[in-house]
């Protein structure tokens, strides 16, 4: 049997040198026209970043959305009450979604026209999944910055979609938290009611009992009421007092400054595309086509060396 050596192997491959090199070229000619002919994209990108905040009012916060069937998760350590972390369902979410795709945009040409027209979806859900693959928000939790990413065939729309999310959540993130503390408010103001009539009940109780028995002996039967009444009169002020107390630190909570959120980053695109990125993929395959076609022309010279 014959050695295969690699003198031999090379002499082989430039035997038959214009399929190892017409079809790699061939291919990655194809592929380079192809993706130039599909529609380029651009990206452009929002960041800003989150205020921290002490984690009592956190943890308030966090106590109010599960009062309302919300699992939001550690917030300790932001202002907001929805871990950032969630960010990104929110965005991905029906009702927001829908929002942005009633946001205005103004392309390249100069046209005035909402997001949804924009993307040309022809159902709802269509544009939601256009707008969904377009959007994307990241958070990154060693740095405390939220990352907004948008892409789209139109620069112009890329970049102020991607500060118009970026304003919107923020919008979203406010409301949510004046929300609520209003409802905890609202609830806190019903049970203050409550307390203090309970409160009053047991006032007027322990007052009229003690002006009708003034002069009781101590140690009597009289005198024993006297003092459960007195008990409970304590019990419903020490509640009534501590349900106002609380009821005032919600509304200061409610009243407070709106959390401080730091842009780091404006919405830009650059003047190339974002892709497709035609040369790059048009040598990779190349480079794939002209390996596959090399091992193809040896297959012979290979299987005699390491398999017979």
């Amino acid at each position: 049997m014959k050695e295969v050596t690699l003198t031999l192997l090379t002499r082989r491959l430039w035997k038959h040198r214009r399929w190892v090199f017409l079809l790699p070229f061939f291919v990655g000619m194809v592929v380079y026209v192809g993706l130039k002919m599909c529609p380029s994209y651009y990206r452009s990108q929002s960041v800003f970043r989150m205020e921290p905040k002490s984690s009592e009012v956190a943890a308030d916060l966090h106590g109010v959305a599960t009062m309302q069937g919300f699992d939001v998760g550690d917030v300790h350590s932001y202002t907001d009450g929805v871990n950032p972390n969630m960010y990104k369902y929110l965005i991905r979410s029906d009702s927001f979604t829908d929002e942005l795709l009633e946001l205005p945009v103004i392309n390249c040409e100069g046209e005035r026209l909402l997001y949804s027209a924009h993307l040309g979806g022809s159902t709802l859900e269509e544009n939601r999944e256009l707008a969904r693959k377009a959007i994307v928000c990241g958070f990154n939790t060693s740095k405390a910055l939220v990352v907004v990413n948008v892409s789209d065939a139109d620069s112009r729309v890329c970049a102020a979609m991607a500060d118009s999310v970026r304003d919107h959540l923020c919008n979203w993130l406010l409301d949510y938290r004046t929300r609520k503390y209003q409802e905890r408010v609202n609830s806190l103001a019903g049970e203050v009611a409550r307390a203090h009539a309970e409160y009053l009940k047991a006032q007027e109780a322990y007052t009229a009992f003690s002006d009708s028995h003034y002069s009781v002996a101590e140690g009597s039967v009289f005198a024993t009421q006297a003092e459960e009444l007195s008990d409970v009169f304590y019990r419903r002020f020490n509640d009534y007092r501590a349900t106002f107390a609380q009821w005032q630190n919600a509304q200061f909570q409610l009243q407070e400054r709106a959390p401080v959120r730091m842009v780091m980053r404006q919405g830009a695109v650059s003047i190339k595309p974002a892709g497709p990125s035609a040369m790059f993929h048009a040598l990779m395959l190349a480079a794939l086509a002209f390996v596959f076609t090399s091992i193809w022309l040896i297959r012979r010279e290979l299987w005699a060396q390491f398999v017979i």
